[in-house]
């Protein structure tokens, strides 16, 4: 079924609704993760207003892909010239050929994907033997309580924007040809930062 609220409608007021999100604690896991990007050619998955842009080293050739027009018209101007590309399309069928970037990488896309373990496999399909996959989402806490409030949540939530807070990115990679290089977790084990790297 599809949400009754998808990031077309959001987009022009999400970096607002994020605002106090992003300042308290996102930032520094956004610059966290984009500080283990390895290689030079990385394909962003959602990128959408492009708020890990800034924390890329100058000399990658970052690939954008969103399938919201509207959220990428919402990108700064200056984040737009340091793109090396923008696909304009849905992640589980990536139109590029196999095995064209070194560094695949999402932040809190896979919490409202409706097709997931697709969407794993195109960035593994993606990305060179030996390169790397890298992930920034929110999951479970670890929390009992907070667990059962999430849990509650997303029956407003996932109907209403198919937005999950109880996902584990890592369940969609079993299985797949990647190990897992590297992952750490938040105090409250809400947000997941993991690594893999592709080895098909």
């Amino acid at each position: 079924m599809s949400p009754l609220i998808d990031f077309d409608l959001v987009a022009p007021v999400y970096d607002r609704v994020m605002y106090i999100a992003e300042k308290c604690c996102l930032k520094e896991w956004r610059r966290k993760l984009i500080s283990r990007v390895k290689g030079k050619r990385v394909l962003e998955v959602g990128i959408g207003t492009g708020a890990n842009i800034p924390f890329y080293s100058s000399d990658v050739e970052l690939y954008g892909l969103d399938s919201s027009r509207k959220m990428l018209s919402q990108m700064p101007d200056k984040y737009l010239q340091l793109l090396s590309g923008i696909i304009i399309s849905s992640a589980d069928e990536i139109p590029v050929k196999d095995d064209f970037f070194d560094t695949a990488l999402s932040t809190f896309v896979f919490c409202n994907l409706e097709k997931p373990r697709d969407v794993a496999k195109e960035m593994v399909r993606v990305v060179r033997p030996g390169g790397q996959l890298l992930f920034l989402e929110h999951t479970s806490p670890c929390n009992p309580i907070l667990k059962t409030s999430f849990k509650a949540l997303e029956k407003i939530t996932v109907p209403l924007m198919h937005e999950y807070f109880t996902r584990d990115v890592r369940q969609f990679l079993e299985g797949l040809p990647v190990r897992k290089v590297h992952e750490e977790r938040s105090k409250s084990g809400i947000l997941l930062l993991v690594e893999y790297e592709v080895v098909k």
